[in-house]
């Protein structure tokens, strides 16, 4: 208690022993005005504290485990997967240009999906029924195939191949599994569709209306993507791929990269077959930074690339590049590549054939011998 209170205790006429009270009674509220600021600051402190730990919490990845390397067989990217046949794709840059919902840029990052079969033999044939009849269930559920009767190939004809013994036989064709999350529909006639065309335009329409006949996606929510496979004297062969328009173009890449329908044309332009891709895509194994185009046009000209021959010159023209995702260099993930389209020679002719080089920045791949 200050002085200025003892004075004025003391001009009181009273006892000394109710002055004496009174003084005990200044000093002990004196003391708990000082207790009350602390509890304020405190108070604030605590709540700051649980304000900074909600903003911490709600930045996405905040506090995710770092990426795991994704290791890559160094064997693997320097063989050739058949992928960059020379002479298919005629030199026409014009007709190279397709549907690309999204292309990234610079900085920016795209999910990688583990495989899960990655360790299980490819040979589906190894497997046993009770295994794959369900897979093949499923298929039939995403082709719409409501009746349909079990069957089996002929041993000697399934020895060795990718697909498996057992498949579903409907009135549209038979239903064979290629992978443990794609099959495809080889369809009993191939004259049941034309979807010919001498332009990307044509075939799209077509399309379109192909899926107001077969509605393997809703056609109001369709993305309908035509790339050319083969260019020929007498007409161009087309792939079409059908998936689901998404909200966010880069999640429609993903849908259309990896849970779609492939449509097969024969030489005439004919329904052949239809393929259907079903990756998990639920949990991905992170989302992965992507180099720059010109990091992955340098590892083009070094032969880091799928295939690694015929080798790129450095003056070769390059036509177009798109991002897709395959396990074209690791069967272990589902990944982003930067497909490029190189003009090479090709006797006394030129033609332009797909290359595929790993988009993931180079921080993040481990190659392994």
């Amino acid at each position: 208690m200050n002085e200025r209170y003892r004075q004025e205790v003391g001009r009181i006429q009273a006892s000394d022993t109710f002055k004496q009270q009174l003084k005990d009674a200044m000093s002990r509220q004196k003391r708990g005005s000082f207790r009350f600021p602390y509890l304020k600051a405190a108070f604030c402190t605590a709540l700051g504290l649980l304000l900074l730990c909600a903003i911490t919490l709600s930045v996405p990845g905040f506090f995710e485990a770092p990426l795991p390397m994704l290791k890559i067989d160094r064997q693997e990217t320097v063989s050739s997967h058949n992928l960059g046949t020379v002479g298919t794709l005629g030199n026409n840059a014009e007709e190279l240009a397709h549907n690309v919902p999204y292309m990234p840029q610079e900085g920016d990052v795209l999910p990688v999906y583990e495989n899960p079969w990655s360790e299980e033999s490819p040979y589906l044939s190894e497997s046993d029924d009770a295994e794959l009849l369900p897979l093949l269930e499923m298929f039939a559920k995403r082709f719409l195939l409501d009746e349909y009767q079990i069957a089996h190939l002929h041993e000697q004809l399934s020895t060795g191949m990718l697909n498996s013994n057992i498949y579903l036989q409907a009135d549209i064709g038979r239903l064979i599994l290629s992978s443990r999350d794609s099959a495809y529909l080889l369809l009993s006639d191939p004259q049941a569709y034309d979807l010919s065309g001498d332009s990307q335009a044509e075939v799209i329409a077509k399309t379109e209306q192909f899926l107001k006949e077969y509605p393997l996606v809703d056609p109001d929510e369709a993305y309908i993507d035509v790339s050319l496979t083969a260019h020929t004297p007498n007409a161009n062969r087309w792939q079409i791929r059908i998936s689901r328009q998404q909200d966010d173009p880069k999640e429609t890449l993903i849908e259309q990269q990896l849970n779609a329908f492939q449509l097969t044309l024969d030489p005439q332009g004919h329904l052949a077959s239809i393929s259907c891709i079903a990756v998990d895509t639920a949990q991905p194994l992170g989302e992965y930074p992507l180099k720059s185009r010109q990091e992955a046009l340098q590892e083009l000209y070094d032969g880091t690339c799928s295939p690694s021959s015929p080798a790129i010159a450095k003056d070769a023209q390059i036509a177009y590049t798109e991002v897709v995702y395959g396990r074209y260099l690791s069967d272990a993930y589902d990944m982003p590549y930067y497909k490029f389209y190189v003009l090479q020679k090709m006797g006394e002719s030129s033609s332009y054939a797909p290359y595929y080089v790993i988009a993931v920045d180079e921080e993040w791949i481990q190659m392994e011998e």
